[in-house]
């Protein structure tokens, strides 16, 4: 048996302090290490973006308009002899509305009728003549310069025929223009000649609105027309009445003065709608959109942060404007970085609140 030194008794107790005790310090170190880190990571907290996306309401100054709104002139110098209409009235398309002293024109179509008529006649004599005078010639019985001559008369008068064929449509056209007729259905808006005044060809005599083709029509920033051929829901609103309107067409012309181009939207066919309402064209963006407070900036991108598995993803958004709601394409349930965005980075991990 031997007795250990106090030398040897030390160097035995040392040896067993390294191999039981140091591992344990290590194991407990390296937690409180952990620990540490973890309380290190930066706090954030987060939201769903189905509760922060918003669908901007736009709204622009419209107006609506009828796509025909003539102003009927006499085509003819003139007495106004009867005037079947006044303001206000509604008229059919093909209706009587002014009827002009007609005698003058009368008696011309009676005239050009009259010098068609008698050349006519003279015409089928004339074809009688050139007939039988080709026959004789065939016959040699007549020189050729008759036959001539006769063929020449009859093309003469066949000429004659076409030029007074043409003065009698005229004449005829002129008597039917003696009555001034609705080329629409619509409106009586002004009358602007009396009965009995005399008027000369071009003298407006009234305005008639047609009120069963109405449109309506604003004007949108280049912008803005673009987006709305992706919109499908649109309303007319005035006076407190709303009525849903369709995209008809986009004009392709930006006003110099305005930058804006004008846009047309169908009414529903049975409306009550009157041409010259002002009220304003009302529709929502379709595609959902980021307030712009939750956009941020980095390497020089505009984006979201978003947070996958404690870590911080940074998402950028095409095509948005800084201090501007941005189109977001994300499912509902994506986390967006609430409090605690302005100094996260991308890959960062993080410890949500």
């Amino acid at each position: 048996m031997h007795i250990c030194t106090q030398e040897k008794c030390l160097l035995l107790l040392q040896s067993l302090f390294m191999c039981v005790y140091l591992p344990v310090l290590l194991i407990t170190g390296n937690a409180v290490q952990a620990e540490t880190l973890a309380d290190k990571k930066v706090l954030v907290t987060v939201k769903p973006l189905a509760d922060l996306i918003v669908k901007n309401t736009h709204s622009v100054p419209a107006t609506i308009i009828s796509l025909n709104q003539p102003v009927l002139s006499s085509q003819l110098a003139a007495k106004v002899e009867k005037i079947h209409v006044d303001i206000g009235d509604n008229v059919k398309k093909g209706e009587v509305l002014i009827e002009l002293d007609c005698r003058d024109y009368q008696y011309a179509r009676q005239q050009a009728r009259a010098t068609y008529l008698a050349r006519k006649a003279q015409a089928a004599f004339s074809e009688k003549k050139y007939q039988r005078n080709k026959q004789l010639a065939r016959q040699s019985t007549i020189p050729q310069n008759t036959l001539d001559q006769s063929e020449s008369e009859f093309l003469s008068v066949q000429a004659d025929i076409n030029a007074l064929e043409a003065q009698l449509s005229v004449a005829e056209l002129n008597v039917e223009r003696c009555k001034i007729k609705a080329p629409l259905s619509g409106q009586i808006t002004q009358r602007q000649v009396q009965q009995g005044q005399l008027v000369s060809a071009n003298t407006p005599l009234l305005e008639l609105l047609q009120t069963t083709n109405l449109q309506v029509s604003a004007e949108l920033s280049s912008k803005q027309s673009k987006q709305i051929k992706q919109v499908k829901n649109f309303y007319f609103n005035a006076n407190g009445k709303k009525s849903a309107i369709k995209l008809y067409k986009v004009v392709s012309l930006v006003k110099e003065n305005t930058r804006l181009q004008t846009v047309r939207f169908h009414l529903p066919k049975e409306s009550s709608w009157v041409a010259g309402t002002a009220g304003r064209i009302i529709w929502e963006d379709k595609q959902p959109q980021l307030p712009a407070s939750y956009l941020s900036r980095r390497n020089g991108k505009l984006g979201v942060l978003i947070v996958e598995k404690d870590t911080v993803k940074f998402i950028e958004l095409k095509g948005a404007e800084e201090g501007q709601a941005a189109d977001i394409d994300l499912p509902l349930d994506t986390q967006i970085v609430d409090n605690g965005r302005l100094i996260v980075s991308d890959k960062q991990i993080v410890k949500i609140q």
